[in-house]
């Protein structure tokens, strides 16, 4: 994925986060999990799609991300849901701090 940033791929990037994503979801085995975060996915994709293209966002999102994934794969829920509590509010930041420009 770092590759994908680096060449201005972010429809590439994309999809591969969103891969990613629906793969987590599965691997959860909570349908009731499954449901609520298919019903927000619309807006996620939508906000991902506005501030994917600042400049270090791509950068930082994926660093976030490999925090919950090394913290999942520690076994470690905990810190999961602290790191993408984390990453959430951090795309927001970025959302509001660029929106003017990206609305």
């Amino acid at each position: 994925m770092p590759a994908l940033l680096a060449q201005g791929d972010f429809v590439g990037f994309l999809a591969r986060y969103e891969a990613f994503r629906q793969d987590i979801i599965l691997r959860a085995r909570n349908a009731t999990l499954a449901e609520m975060l298919d019903s927000i996915g619309d807006k996620v994709r939508y906000l991902a799609r506005r501030i994917i293209i600042l400049p270090g966002r791509g950068e930082q999102a994926l660093q976030e991300h490999r925090a919950v994934l090394a913290a999942l794969q520690a076994g470690d829920a905990a810190a999961a849901e602290r790191l993408r509590m984390a990453n959430m509010r951090s795309g927001f930041d970025w959302f509001q701090r660029y929106r003017d420009f990206i609305l």
